[in-house]
């Protein structure tokens, strides 16, 4: 048995120590446990592990244990009680490629950790109190497909800071008070897949022309949109999937139709036909 998910269990240290005899476990979600700091002892003994999912209640005190799996790859944190000075107690981790610290109060000061890591390809820091000061850090991970930014303070020159990102798939920034053009996020060449939900700004184009070649689904029902930004959007060959404002005028879904789009089963969702 190589992944064990016992989320929102009742499971406790006892529990967990039972698993620890399991020398081949590489998967672990215990998050929504009963399991604390202390209790993370235990999987120091376990270097097989390369993902695991810890619950809400750990603090910076069982990170300490964390930092004796030097194989880790995936280390979810989310919504738990850790703050920047615990990533000192990760130093030792460099292979991690998949880190979540979503509804964390982690800040700006967990830079020098982010920098030691050069194979984040999955990084989510929504609902966090970074700002525009990390964005430096971010925009030197190479390897990152995936990012969420989601409720933070981050502004628009900081969005266009991340452009230059070689792999950078998918970008989600619901919730994020940001006045920005459409094209400065259509100008990532590479980006498949973009979220601006709860973002609401006037969709415009600087330069009337889109780059993108790739983005396969976008999100900005909170947005408004006309006839000739939906025209435009059109342009893009791979796109896919829009989810738009539920108050669409006529003519708006008019030109969907006409291009071959068909209203999904979630409000404002519109989906190309499948040939």
């Amino acid at each position: 048995m190589t992944t064990v998910n016992i989320q929102n269990s009742n499971i406790n240290r006892n529990g967990l120590e039972l698993l620890t005899h399991n020398k081949t476990l590489k998967r672990l979600y215990i998050q929504g446990t009963k399991i604390i700091d202390n209790d993370l002892e235990l999987l120091v003994g376990m270097p097989s592990l390369v993902h695991i999912a810890l619950p809400e209640d750990i603090t910076d005190r069982g990170l300490q244990f964390i930092g004796e799996l030097p194989n880790l790859k995936g280390l979810y944190l989310v919504g738990s009680k850790i703050s920047d000075t615990g990533f000192m107690k990760l130093e030792r981790l460099n292979k991690l490629s998949l880190l979540n610290l979503s509804h964390t109060k982690i800040s700006d000061n967990c830079s020098y950790f982010l920098q030691k890591q050069k194979e984040i390809k999955w990084l989510d820091l929504s609902d966090t109190q970074i700002s525009d000061a990390i964005i430096n850090t971010i925009a030197l991970m190479k390897s990152l497909e995936y990012l969420d930014l989601s409720s933070t303070e981050i502004t628009s020159d900081a969005v266009r800071k991340l452009k230059d990102l070689p792999e950078l798939s998918s970008l989600i920034l619901r919730d994020c008070q940001i006045d920005i053009l459409l094209d400065d996020i259509l100008g990532f060449q590479k980006l498949e897949y973009c979220d601006l939900t709860g973002m609401k700004f006037e969709v415009g184009f600087s330069n009337g022309q889109i780059s993108m070649t790739k983005l396969r689904e976008l999100h900005i029902p909170d947005a408004s949109v006309n006839a000739l930004i939906i025209g435009s959007l059109l342009k893009i060959k791979t796109l896919n999937r829009l989810l738009l404002p539920i108050d669409l005028d006529g003519p708006v879904q008019n030109l969907l139709l006409r291009d071959s789009w068909e209203k999904g089963c979630v409000d404002g969702l519109w989906q190309k036909k499948s040939r």
